[in-house]
Order: structure tokens, then C-alpha cells, then sequence
């Protein structure tokens, strides 16, 4: 018996179900981009870092409040929801399947956050 054990347990270990884990990268881009005005912040744009399992997506630091949105290749809005700053995960749907854009948008900024998902 605790030879099974050990067998059926070492099993899962090597070759059993993984929890995948991706980081998302992510590029700015701009809705409407103006010149910069004088004496306005040079910082640089510091981008979110976001992680994506099993379609939850996680913020790896404290954020502001986003609009949160995935684009199917078409160009169409297939998911939109608003994440507040106290809020560090967001479950996507279970219908979701393909390649989506996804954008993080800064409430009230020009600027926004993407990259690609595949689910």
C-alpha cells in the first residue's frame, strides 16, 4: 500500500496537472496623443505588470483604477470591466477562447496599456 502511494505520488509530481503561469507583456500606446506640454512630467511611463492563469489575471503591484478590456482580431469589445485600485485579480469569462488584445486604461488618461492573451 505505501508503495502505491509513493508511486501515485511521485507520478503527480513529475507529470501531473501544472498551474500555468504567464506573465503578460505590455506596450503603451496612446487614444489621442498630444504633444507634450512644457513642464510636464518626463518621468518614465512605468508599465503595470500583469500575470495570467487559467483566466484570472493578476496585478503583481498596486495600480490605479483601470478600464480593463480584451479586443477580439476583428477589433470587437468581447469583455470590458472597470478595475477598481483595492482590486489585485480579475476573472475573465470561461467562454473565452482565441487570441484577444487586452488594454489597461488609466481612468481619465490618453494613454493606455496592451498586449496579447491567448486562451
Amino acid at each position: 500500500m505505501k508503495r502505491n502511494i509513493f508511486f501515485i505520488s511521485t507520478l503527480l509530481i513529475i507529470g501531473g496537472a501544472k498551474v500555468f503561469s504567464a506573465p503578460v507583456d505590455l506596450s503603451v500606446g496612446f487614444v489621442d496623443p498630444k504633444p507634450m506640454m512644457p513642464g510636464s512630467s518626463k518621468s518614465p511611463i512605468l508599465i503595470p505588470g500583469i500575470d495570467l492563469t487559467d483566466g484570472i489575471i493578476t496585478f503583481q503591484d498596486s495600480h490605479p483604477d483601470y478600464s480593463l478590456t480584451l479586443i477580439d482580431e476583428d477589433g470587437d469589445v468581447v469583455f470590458q470591466t472597470v478595475v477598481p485600485t483595492a482590486v489585485t485579480t480579475v476573472t475573465l469569462p470561461s467562454w473565452l477562447s482565441g487570441e484577444y488584445e487586452i488594454r489597461l486604461q488609466p481612468d481619465g488618461s490618453s494613454m493606455y496599456f496592451y498586449g496579447y492573451v491567448v486562451f
